[in-house]
């Protein structure tokens, strides 16, 4: 499925119907932009069986939308019955947004056009995130891809998304980082100060959490309506979904899986998730032990004294992040659990296996346990998820229901 439509399934049947007074136009055209989203090109007659408006007011909707650069005719085509239909598919070159990943070690940039087809994608790694470098690289990048020569018109270009940790300048002694650079951080609203810098509407949102938001548009992982998602960067965090749908919390901070207490001995304090779960321990180890993290962690296959080293990390990882998860399901029944990370796919399926195994030893009486699934996203998860906000903010139907998910398991 492409963009916005595992944000905006449901499986409330009333969802996918329109109304035909003037106060919901905004409404119906969204949801057709949907509607061809999730189903691919329709003719006319089947976007108004499906919505159950009127054809004269699918028309209307239709050939506005098509003069707004939106939607485009497809090929006409003959069936068995009738005149032969035209199908209204998605226009890719209707919108245009900018996706941005701040981290701990590294800041994307990346360019996707309205159908999520990505067309430009750059970044730029440090050992600490600066303000200024980081402020520098964005303001060029997003004014060079604002210029890309797909981008016939400004007004096609909606925004900028931003995933990124909320406490970017937190766990600084774990980093080594310089304090007066992390209180930088702390001090600033990127929101509000990357918006100015750009002269574009800029939406943020937790990098986990977005990383989550991407895996419900274009991954298979979340086969169960209550899920609990980890993604391991160079710190663990989260997302929580119920219900089918996104939970954000009241700070829009739900999910942060990392500040979770974890404790692995009878005789030890308790420590957070992120100190025993995170990728940043593991390029600790192996770079101690000579090699190059990046190298190691993305290879399909790591070298066999790399490989003695992760699986090292995952034990312990994976006890961790099943306690984390005991902890969790003693308050919300989750059905599945879902693993992603900056790692290759079959270091992610390394982890969720020892995770699986490290819950089967643990007490979980009174509690059911969850199905462990891998995420079908990887790596570029969070940037991905960022490139998606200014879409969905502005073509969602209903920002209330925008990550609502449907067909799950119970």
């Amino acid at each position: 499925m492409a963009l916005i439509d595992r944000l905006t399934e449901t499986s409330d049947h009333r969802s996918t119907l329109g109304g035909s007074q003037g106060g919901v136009r905004q409404y119906n055209e969204r949801l057709i932009l949907q509607l061809i989203r999730r189903a691919g090109a329709l003719p006319k007659a089947e976007i108004a069986r499906m919505t159950s408006l009127t054809p004269q007011t699918i028309s209307v909707i239709i050939n506005r939308l098509i003069a707004e650069g939106l939607l485009a005719k497809g090929k006409r085509q003959k069936g068995k019955v009738g005149q032969p239909s035209v199908p209204i598919a998605i226009n890719p070159s209707g919108a245009y947004a900018i996706g941005v990943k701040v981290g701990r070690r590294s800041t994307e940039v990346q360019l996707i056009d309205f159908s999520g087809d990505t067309l430009a994608n750059e970044e730029v790694v440090y050992d600490f995130p600066t303000v200024e470098v980081v402020f520098d690289f964005l303001r060029r990048k997003v004014a060079q891809f604002a210029q890309h020569p797909e981008i016939d018109s400004p007004e096609r270009l909606y925004g900028v998304g931003v995933a990124m940790p909320f406490g970017l300048g937190d766990w600084v002694e774990e980093l080594n980082a310089p304090h007066e650079e992390a209180q930088a951080w702390q001090d600033l609203d990127v929101e509000k100060a990357l918006s100015e810098a750009t002269a574009l509407p800029t939406w943020l949102m937790n990098d986990a959490t977005t990383a989550c938001v991407s895996e419900i548009v274009f991954g298979q992982a979340l086969e169960h309506s209550n899920s609990l998602y980890f993604f391991v960067g160079t710190f663990i965090g989260g997302g929580v979904i119920l219900n089918g749908q996104l939970f954000e919390g009241t700070s829009r901070n739900a999910g942060a899986l990392g500040s979770m207490p974890v404790c692995l001995a009878d005789d030890a304090s308790p420590k957070q998730l992120i100190q025993l779960a995170s990728r940043l321990q593991l390029e600790q180890m192996l770079s101690k032990a000579g090699f190059t993290p990046e190298k190691e962690l993305l290879a399909p296959v790591p070298c066999a004294e790399a490989l003695a080293i992760i699986d090292q990390w995952i034990e312990q990882a994976a006890r961790a992040i099943a306690y984390a998860c005991v902890s969790a399901l003693s308050v919300i029944d989750f059905g599945g659990v879902v693993i992603d990370g900056a790692f290759s796919r079959a270091l992610v399926g390394r982890l969720c296996h020892a995770v699986e195994s490290a819950l089967q030893v643990m007490n979980t009486q009174g509690l059911t346990r969850p199905h462990i699934l891998v995420g079908s996203i990887g790596p570029k998860a969070r940037v991905i998820g960022a490139s998606i906000l200014p879409l969905y903010s502005n073509f969602a139907p209903d920002r209330d229901v925008l990550l609502k998910v449907a067909d799950f398991a119970a």
